[in-house]
């Protein structure tokens, strides 16, 4: 499953040479991860009745190209591409 997102680009996610930030880019990539974990029901609000939570077990990001802040583009474009695991409280693999 991919996941797709539009992420707006903040003043303070700009650094030298208005380029983004390797800060911001790990913080784009967690809210898009979380957006995600709210569409397949397994978002903040939804631990309670599914017991189980959405985590970010390992990031492996190559920055090719630096996205640049510009007068006409204002966001970046994030896909995400996974493998669910999910885990039971009993540490077991659900599906």
């Amino acid at each position: 499953m991919i996941f797709e997102s539009n992420e707006k680009i903040r003043l303070n996610d700009i650094g030298k040479n208005n380029k983004l930030k390797n800060e911001s880019i790990l913080e784009i990539l967690e809210s898009v991860a979380s957006q995600h974990s709210d569409t397949v029901g397994y978002g903040v609000l939804d631990i309670e009745n599914t017991k189980a939570s959405w985590v970010l077990l390992e990031w492996k990001v190559q920055v090719l190209k630096r996205p640049l802040l510009e007068k006409k583009k204002e966001s970046v474009h994030i896909s995400l591409k996974h493998g669910i695991h999910v885990v039971g409280e009993d540490g077991e693999e659900v599906h």
